[in-house]
């Protein structure tokens, strides 16, 4: 992998010649071979990752395309064993393993390292919280972290996630762990303790979310 360039290239390791096997990547970081073709982890930084088969004629076909940013991110490099690929991600501290067709998609090994956990009291871990809001029948606090909505209940200090996710993203009119926001920065609630408000930062936008549906639209 000519990752500055954004090739395959073959070299002779006798004659020591150089031949290119295909090019028109993104950002190549990784490279295995297996069963008679190439395979790469290629991406564009940050907004959408490919695990790529690559034949010895330079015929490229997608076998994943992830750009929800959660199975793939910034991949640095892929392997194959026991019939599966496994793809390293640097992005989100993660090994995703998938069916060699792409299908199944599943957490292999990782940890959300944002550092946040579900729990009760001291069992539960807060992660860069930015800002926290008090409902106004005062049952509830509502706090912002790491691209993330957290719903605190105060007689039991039980905290549960509401919205978002770690990764960062802009998805629209999604709900729970599928809705997407890119720094959550200010938060604040209607009289009626229905909806929050929260300010989107990297997005530019100000949101709204429906606190019985979990689902989030755009206000501005």
């Amino acid at each position: 992998v000519n990752e500055g360039d954004s090739k395959v290239l073959a070299v002779n390791l006798t004659s020591g010649s150089v031949s290119q096997i295909a090019s028109g990547f993104l950002t190549l970081a990784g490279i295995t071979y297996y069963n008679g073709s190439l395979y790469t982890v290629d991406g564009n930084g940050g907004l959408i990752d490919y695990l790529q088969k690559v034949d010895l004629d330079g015929t490229k076909t997608v076998i994943v395309e992830d750009e929800s940013m959660l199975r793939m991110n910034s991949s640095s490099a892929v392997l194959v064993y026991g019939g599966k690929f496994y793809v390293l991600n640097r992005g989100t501290s993660s090994i995703h393993r998938f069916d060699l067709d792409g299908e199944n998609p599943t957490l292999f090994t990782g940890k959300d390292r944002f550092g946040n956990d579900n729990g009760t009291g001291t069992g539960a871990l807060i992660g860069r919280p930015k800002d926290l809001v008090l409902s106004n029948d005062r049952q509830f606090i509502y706090l912002t972290e790491n691209n993330k909505i957290r719903k605190v209940t105060r007689s039991t200090g039980k905290v549960e996630s509401l919205m978002g996710n770690s990764v960062d993203n802009y998805k629209e009119g999604r709900t729970e762990s599928n809705g997407r926001f890119s720094d959550i920065t200010a938060i604040t609630i209607s009289p009626d303790d229905e909806t929050l408000y929260v300010v989107d930062r990297n997005n530019n936008r100000v949101r709204g979310i429906d606190i019985a549906t979990k689902t989030d639209f755009l206000i501005s």
